[in-house]
């Protein structure tokens, strides 16, 4: 029996929900931002993208590109707030069979609601309806039988757009693509490949094995994917642990130290928050994780407390003492050790 896997993916998030607190933004030019030197764009609303407007482009840039742009500071309790609102609004309407990827997207395995093609993409339409209706938000939903295929559906029709991306549809759908849009294919990667003639999706897979293989060393992953033969099983949320934790993914990956530490706060008030008055721990941890294969864990040992301004102090600690100014995908802060 085939798997039938929604990836959700919200639409330009943070402005949106920024929109839906600051009504006076709508329908004007504005992107969410830190306001330091060194900002890059974190979302732009999709006036502000027909001005050329892009995440990841340095704010200063988006600036010189619209005169008028508007700079709204994150929010991040706000974003989690509407995160956890969606989440569990598809858990007690439609299914628990969801695995969280980032603050923006989510993986749903609907294989027990739908029995063909035809009911999967009415049911993505009626999940997306909903959310627009009661949480007032756009979603777009990419649909196919791997969660690979459903990520690269997901951006075929935005906003609020719905995609199939199924075995037989990979050749018209996507093969014509530039093959820096391919998933989990890093902008580097993308540039090599390029420089050596391979510029679409279809040059993958329909390209000299030899050499592609002697230039991409995941090259068997992408063309297994390629042919609906990748992951199909959702990673859902373990029971809780003898620790607490919070981590967030970066819209765009990130070496911006203001926009780092808001998320170390955030992360560090909503962990005490979760806590018992009489929990104490012993041990904090921060993750850094830079891209999918590179990441890197360290703690520190204190004397048992619960207050949010020491957990604080030590995450922000342990994140100055072992940055190395490189861009950060997600950040995540722990704690552990409990008496």
């Amino acid at each position: 029996m085939n798997k039938y896997i929604f990836l959700l993916d919200m639409d330009a998030y943070f402005a949106s929900v920024e929109e839906i607190s600051k009504p006076y933004l709508v329908n004007k030019p504005f992107i969410v931002s830190q306001l330091t030197k060194r900002a890059i764009v974190s979302t732009a609303n999709y006036v502000a993208r027909k001005y050329g407007i892009k995440s990841a482009m340095p704010t200063y840039k988006a600036k010189q590109l619209c005169e008028e742009l508007i700079i709204v500071n994150p929010n991040y309790c706000l974003y989690e707030y509407y995160h956890d609102d969606i989440i569990n609004f598809i858990k007690a309407k439609y299914t628990n069979n969801i695995e969280v990827v980032s603050i923006d997207e989510c993986y749903i395995d609907v294989t027990d609601l739908v029995h063909s093609k035809t009911e999967a993409y009415n049911l993505a339409k009626k999940i997306q309806n909903d959310i627009k209706t009661n949480i007032k938000l756009s979603c777009s939903i990419g649909i196919s039988t791997t969660k690979f295929l459903a990520k690269m559906a997901s951006k075929l029709q935005k906003p609020f757009g719905i995609s199939t991306l199924y075995k037989n549809e990979v050749k018209d759908k996507i093969f014509s693509l530039p093959v820096g849009e391919l998933f989990l294919l890093g902008k580097s990667t993308a540039a090599m490949l390029k420089n050596n003639n391979i510029l679409y999706i279809k040059d993958i897979v329909e390209g000299d094995k030899k050499k592609l293989k002697s230039l991409l060393s995941n090259y068997n992953y992408f063309i297994d994917n390629l042919n609906a033969k990748g992951e199909n099983a959702l990673t859902y949320e373990e029971s809780p642990a003898k620790s607490i934790s919070n981590a967030y993914t970066f819209l765009n990956d990130t070496n911006d130290i203001d926009e780092i530490k808001s998320v170390i706060k955030y992360e560090c008030r909503k962990i005490v928050s979760r806590m018992n008055e009489t929990e104490k721990f012993k041990t904090i941890s921060i993750r850094i994780k830079m891209d999918k294969e590179r990441s890197y864990t360290r703690s520190i040992t204190i004397t048992p407390t619960n207050s949010f301004d020491e957990l604080f102090a030590n995450a922000l600690f342990l994140f100055q003492n072992n940055f190395e100014n490189k861009l950060i995908r997600l950040i995540g802060v722990a704690v552990s050790n409990f008496c």
